[in-house]
């Protein structure tokens, strides 16, 4: 029996890594389509009366 089919040689790791990394380039942009957006959330109103002393408004209380 020949104990040599066992082992790992250099080349057979190189490939198989290589092989890995072309699966997951291939695999990354289809998960990542296929995954749900998460939605787009609403941008808050704007209140002048949260800008003081900016935008010109002077509250009532300081008149």
């Amino acid at each position: 029996m020949n104990t040599d089919l066992n082992k790992l040689t250099r080349r057979e790791a190189l490939l198989n890594a290589l092989k890995g990394t072309v699966a997951t380039a291939v695999a990354t942009p289809i998960l990542v389509q296929a995954a749900p957006e998460a939605p787009a959330q609403a941008e808050a109103a704007f209140v002048p009366e949260n800008d003081y002393p900016f935008f010109g408004y002077e509250p009532d209380s300081l008149s």
